[in-house]
């Protein structure tokens, strides 16, 4: 439960982000952000850093109309930090 509530405020302290609908925690303390308007995922390993929270920022801004098509980004890259792996799903 700590997790979860320190993810929560990591999450709303920084810009202006879209509005969450829930904070899960996984197997090994994974954390999972999710959007409350489409249900998109933000997977965010073991740790919501500012700068885990701070790509997702720029992602988000960078896909701008797309947004509507995101299912779940990927934050979690342990090995290569300053990548970001966006899955779209479809535009029904």
């Amino acid at each position: 439960m700590k997790r979860a509530l320190e993810a929560l405020k990591r999450y709303y302290d920084g810009a202006p982000r879209p509005p969450l609908s829930e904070v899960a925690v996984g197997e090994r303390d994974q954390l999972t952000l999710f959007l409350r308007q489409g249900g998109v995922a933000l997977r965010l390993g073991a740790s919501a850093s500012d700068a885990r929270l701070k790509r997702f920022d720029r992602v988000w801004a960078a896909l701008g109309p797309d947004t509507q098509r995101v299912r779940v980004v990927y934050l979690d890259n342990e090995i290569r930090a300053d990548r970001v792996t966006v899955r779209f799903g479809t535009s029904e």
